[in-house]
């Protein structure tokens, strides 16, 4: 129990430290390659890697965690990215038994449908906060080059979180209640 639980908190300051990096990295690069609306967003990669490739009932506590940590640097409220992350968690776990996720192709695609439709959700949060459900297709739109970006760094980064990651025996383990 006492790995397991170590497992756990390497797994969750390693995604820290992805998070951070990619943020500092990437996020900063980007203003300077003249993209000031260009967000690309790695939670929405995690909580997809998740969905697809991970089971157990702790998976709602990392979507937490991930977007928690994603959200110190986001003035963009966690609140709606957890739900947004939830919503997929749940939705490519149901569908993934109809998808062959083994072949290349049909990863890109369900990847790509998965981020598109956590950015309807989100963009539906924030048309509906601002009170401009007439704007909400603009705003989904907006996110469109974000998700492709998303969808082709997801593929090397899930071999990355494949390591960081507990085991599919760990996950096993917790579902039993080994925890």
């Amino acid at each position: 129990m006492k790995k397991i639980a170590f497992s756990i908190f390497i797994s969750g300051f390693l995604s820290f430290l992805i998070i951070c990096a990619w943020n500092i990295g990437v996020m900063s690069l980007i203003p300077e390659l003249g993209f000031m609306d260009f967000r690309l967003d790695i939670s929405s990669v995690f909580v997809v890697f998740f969905a697809l490739y991970r089971r157990g009932n702790w998976l709602p506590w990392a979507v937490l965690y991930v977007e928690f940590v994603q959200s110190l640097f986001s003035v963009t409220g966690w609140g709606h990215n957890v739900i947004a992350g939830l919503v997929i968690l749940m939705l490519a776990r149901a569908l993934k038994e109809f998808i062959n996720i083994k072949h290349i192709f049909a990863s890109i695609l369900f990847i790509e449908a998965m981020l598109i439709i956590r950015y309807c959700v989100l963009s539906l949060f924030w048309a509906a906060k601002m009170e401009a459900m007439s704007s909400w297709p603009e705003m989904m739109i907006d996110y469109l080059p974000q998700s492709f970006f998303m969808t082709l760094v997801a593929l090397p980064l899930f071999k990355v979180l494949d390591k960081v990651w507990p085991s599919k025996s760990l996950d096993a383990d917790m579902e039993l209640g080994h925890v």
